[in-house]
């Protein structure tokens, strides 16, 4: 009798089945065994807060007015003091890790909430306290009105070569912005809202100085931070504002190296761009902090720390 070479394959897979298959309570373990939970996500920021010095450079529409061919442009130098700019790049680099997310290469934080096209408003979150303490000193200092606080917060980080294309803040946020550049020297450009995107003005920031636009400049203009490992402070149309001489400009030698921070929304948030000269090691990171506009926000605006803009 010929064999069934089909039936044995069969009986011995079916075999080997048995042999291999947990008993049925076992079996029953497995299923109804529940998973572990997984482990919570850190919460803990830096303990931190900017404190409110009496000395701390006031806004002034007028002297810190930058002549530049752009109404609505203003840099304030020094605004905050190497030891302040540290404490903030230490916060910045210390926050949790789930608080950051990938955008094209790069590291973003969106703080205070997530705005909403679809009506106008925002479902708010409570900025981190090192965060509000920065935002309140803003308020304090005549950059963000009393009846219109920032209250949304973007840190973007850039390493070198990296920035962030034309691109305006839109009817979100009140048209006010306000960038404090940490760590670097930070490019930041202004272009028409056209194909040509012909530029309007291009600025070199200082550390430590807090740049403000509004009106036309926030309106009408695009605004970027070039995508680039050096700044080339030598081209003529640059604005040097870590010259002297220049609205707001501090006074001294020019600085170089490292990264940014910008704070620019409701009116104020933070920001920075690429510095001149940047290294393998350099880093920029810049936040926007502001209002959303609706029911629950008045302001709202653009900003970023060590190097970052939106």
């Amino acid at each position: 009798m010929a064999i069934d070479f089909k039936m044995l394959m069969r009986e011995e897979r079916l075999r080997a089945r048995e042999r291999h298959a947990p008993p049925p309570a076992a079996a029953a373990a497995l299923l109804s065994e529940p998973r572990s939970p997984p482990p919570p996500l850190p919460q803990t920021d830096v303990d931190w807060a900017l404190p409110s010095r009496n000395d701390r450079p006031e806004y002034d529409a007028e002297a810190h007015a930058v002549d530049c061919g752009v109404r609505g442009i203003a840099h304030i130098a020094e605004w905050c003091s190497a030891e302040e700019e540290e404490a903030m790049l230490r916060c910045t680099d210390g926050a949790p890790a789930h608080r950051w997310t990938r955008l094209r290469g790069r590291r973003l934080q969106s703080l205070g909430g997530t705005p909403s096209s679809s009506d106008g408003g925002m479902t708010r979150e409570p900025l981190p306290s090192w965060v509000q303490s920065v935002c309140d000193e803003l308020v304090r200092c005549g950059v963000f009105p009393h009846d219109q606080p920032p209250n949304h917060v973007l840190l973007n980080e850039y390493r070198p070569g990296q920035g962030i294309d034309p691109h305006k803040d839109g009817p979100l946020y009140a048209p006010r912005v306000a960038i404090l550049s940490l760590s670097s020297r930070a490019s930041f450009l202004f272009l028409e809202d056209s194909v040509a995107r012909a530029e309007r003005a291009a600025l070199l920031l200082p550390p430590r100085g807090l740049l403000l636009f509004r009106d036309e400049a926030y309106t009408d203009l695009l605004h970027t931070v070039p995508q680039a490992t050096h700044d080339d402070a030598a081209r003529p149309s640059l604005v040097r504002l870590d010259l002297p001489g220049r609205a707001g400009a501090c006074s001294g030698e020019e600085r170089g190296g490292g990264g940014g921070e910008q704070c620019g929304g409701g009116e104020e948030g933070y920001g920075g761009g690429g510095g001149s000269g940047r290294g393998e090691e350099s880093a920029a990171v810049s936040a926007a902090a502001g209002e959303a506009r609706g029911a629950e926000a008045a302001a709202g605006g653009e900003g970023g720390a060590r190097g970052r803009e939106e």
